[in-house]
């Protein structure tokens, strides 16, 4: 029987991102007292985490056989024969998850470049054994 560590880990790591739920406070542009909130629609945060966590009981075993793999920005990547359905489901999941990244972002007044690498990050950390991961320079290695 696999490990079902890939599910549970790339959740989580979706679930961590989620957690941040307040608005970023922001100076004003001349300092002097603080500009207003940034306002993030937590109900398209909500959406989000739902269907990126409902497509993954479809990904996971794409990932345990070895077709897709986690890349390095936190997103997936086909590394065997997939289906053409199977294909559409890794690109909405995509699609998602950069629309999640950019929305975190935005609330933790961060760039989203960071956001996706410490997803990736913690996705790869605790992604299963065999698990096709890829490195900071774009080389991939199954752990």
């Amino acid at each position: 029987m696999k490990n079902k560590r890939p599910l549970f880990c790339i959740s989580l790591a979706i679930s961590t991102l989620l957690g941040v739920t307040l608005p970023v406070q922001a100076e004003s542009a001349d300092g002097s007292s603080p500009a207003p909130k940034k306002q993030i629609d937590p109900t398209s945060l909500d959406s989000l985490k739902n269907d990126l966590e409902e497509r993954l009981e479809k990904i996971e075993p794409l990932i345990e056989q070895g077709l897709i793999g986690i890349t390095n920005i936190g997103t997936f990547a086909v590394k065997g024969t997939i289906s053409p359905e199977q294909r559409k489901l890794v690109n909405e999941q995509n699609g998602s998850l950069k629309a999640y990244y950019d929305k975190v972002a935005k609330m933790k007044g961060e760039n989203v470049e960071t956001v996706q690498k410490n997803s990736a990050t913690q996705m790869i950390k605790d992604a299963g054994p065999d698990t096709w991961v890829q490195d900071e320079e774009g080389d991939w290695y199954q752990k």
